[in-house]
């Protein structure tokens, strides 16, 4: 930074780390291990506002796998989360912010998966987490889906889902403009629920096939990370939101190839 020039810099430095182990029991029963460890460390001024963040994550999974038959299975274990984020934010040379959050959960999760020939496929899971700033937390999930015909696919999903969120880290593009930042809590737990139906058709013609397909998809957050530029043209607010917010995505789909090395 200087008083005549304006530039912009980010250096980044990242270590990745991760470990894979199998045990095989039986053709019916298995355990895996999966670890992974990340440091991270950036860097960056955007005019005269410096932005310097360092993080260590780590991952551990431990899931053990069991096949009753090709009907019925089960995925079970126990999995921590752990996130160390350091950050020093200076909008001048007045104006400088420290932020420091250890964010540590651990969990047990469980998933059945039902089989019915090639007509039906049922996933229900569930989690339940403890984290050292939000307590505990459920989280279920179901999956389904149906064939009434060779023809004709059903899908269907809904979920929840929790992440943290980090208001600088994820938003420092904003420090390149001259607004002035206003923000309520730098981290927070961003909380929403996932839901979709899919329908595929396949239907033959003059030949060939022609596949439509129709999906509807809705996220419904309860809780979200909001970066509001459009209350004043001099402000960045950022605060996590209880208000209802939501997305919905909607698209049809038509495939065909009416003839060789053609496709619509």
């Amino acid at each position: 930074p200087s008083n005549d020039l304006y530039g912009v810099y980010i250096k980044t430095d990242r270590v990745e780390s991760w470990m894979k182990n199998g045990f095989i029991f039986s053709d019916q029963a298995n355990l895996g291990i999966a670890t992974a460890y990340i440091y991270h460390n950036q860097h960056s001024f955007f005019g005269r506002k410096t932005y310097d963040g360092t993080q260590h994550s780590y991952n551990a999974n431990v899931i053990f796998n069991y096949n009753w038959n090709d009907n019925h299975a089960l995925h079970a274990g126990v999995s921590s989360q752990g996130d160390m984020v350091s950050e020093r934010v200076r909008f001048s040379l007045l104006n400088s912010h420290k932020y420091h959050l250890d964010d540590i959960s651990a969990g047990l999760f469980g998933q059945y998966t039902f089989k019915l020939d090639t007509r039906l496929s049922v996933i229900a899971g569930l989690r339940l987490d403890w984290n050292n700033h939000y307590d505990v937390f459920v989280t279920p999930r179901l999956h389904l889906r149906y064939a009434p015909t060779e023809k004709t696919i059903i899908r269907m999903a809904i979920g929840k889902g929790y992440r943290t969120g980090y208001i600088f880290a994820e938003n420092n593009y904003m420090l390149s403009s001259s607004r002035h930042w206003e923000v309520d809590e730098a981290y927070g737990q961003e909380q929403a629920w996932n839901m979709g139906l899919n329908v595929t058709q396949y239907i033959d013609l003059w030949g060939n096939e022609l596949m439509l397909n129709a999906e509807y998809y809705r996220t419904q957050f309860q809780k979200q990370m909001l970066l509001d530029i459009d209350e004043s043209p001099r402000m960045v607010i950022a605060h996590f939101s209880n208000d209802r917010s939501y997305a919905n995505n909607v698209q049809v789909e038509g495939k065909y190839s009416p003839f060789r090395g053609m496709e619509v």
